[in-house]
């Protein structure tokens, strides 16, 4: 998405885009937890550099 443009009112803008992302799992009980685990994948891709998506290191492991 950095690498795009778009058109605002007679210019053009840029912009960034960082994710913080988790798994669920079925274990998870409340949502607080789920949403703290991808709130801190949130900051990890901020803090590393931007314009990026982290899984948080803590997600469930998927079964295959």
């Amino acid at each position: 998405i950095s690498e795009k443009t778009f058109p605002y009112e007679g210019g053009t803008f840029s912009t960034t885009i960082s994710l913080g992302v988790t798994r669920v799992s079925p274990d998870d009980r409340d949502i607080e937890a789920i949403v703290a685990r991808a709130d801190r994948a949130l900051y990890e891709a901020k803090h590393t550099g931007k314009n990026k998506v982290v899984i948080a290191a803590d997600s469930p492991k998927v079964s295959a």
